[in-house]
């Protein structure tokens, strides 16, 4: 009875064992696809940053071309050039506060980017803890099943000592018994 109980224990640890390695294979796998997910995430928002950066470049060439224009046209005396006076002057309004709205959408990606690139490194140390752990119970595991398999031989081997010494005194009484039979027969 008490071996069989045993016996069921062990076998309990042993599923427990497996369980928390099984979990923590499942919240690596999750860890990596997560990670994986998010350096893609990163990666876009790199790709958008350049693009709103080249974007917001070329804006600026504009920008300067116009007021050089504008410039060129004030030295013109005279009503001449007003009507594209006052359209350049429409046209440099309109760039400027596309100038403002394409910094402010700069400045939002690098702020999700800052985020993101927290978030991804963040997700890399939860995977790395979470790879140490398993390693450790892996190991912890492999410790435990050698002291148990030595605990069992050591078992082993007392109950064979156990049964040998049970075996020679079981002979010794057989041997009694014949002989007080023996004993009772020649006395009859």
């Amino acid at each position: 009875l008490m071996k069989s109980l045993l016996m069921n224990i062990q076998k309990d640890k042993d599923e427990l064992r497996r369980l928390d390695q099984e979990r923590l294979v499942k919240k690596s796998e999750y860890l990596r696809e997560e990670t994986f997910l998010c350096s893609l995430e990163n990666q876009a928002l790199k790709d958008l940053l350049s693009r709103a950066v080249g974007v917001q470049s070329s804006k600026k060439e504009i920008s300067a071309a116009m007021v050089h224009r504008a410039e060129t046209l004030a030295m013109i005396p005279g009503p001449s050039h007003q009507e594209e006076k006052i359209h350049l002057e429409r046209c440099m309004i309109k760039q400027r506060n596309e100038i403002l709205a394409s910094e402010q959408e700069m400045h939002e990606i690098q702020q999700r980017l800052r985020i993101m690139t927290k978030t991804e490194e963040a997700l890399n140390k939860q995977l790395n803890d979470n790879q140490d752990a398993l390693t450790r119970m892996k190991a912890a595991t492999i410790k435990i099943v050698k002291v148990e398999e030595e605990e069992m031989q050591k078992r082993i081997e007392l109950e064979a000592k156990e049964l040998e010494a049970n075996k020679g005194k079981a002979l010794l009484s057989r041997r009694r018994q014949i002989r007080d039979l023996q004993r009772e027969q020649k006395k009859l």
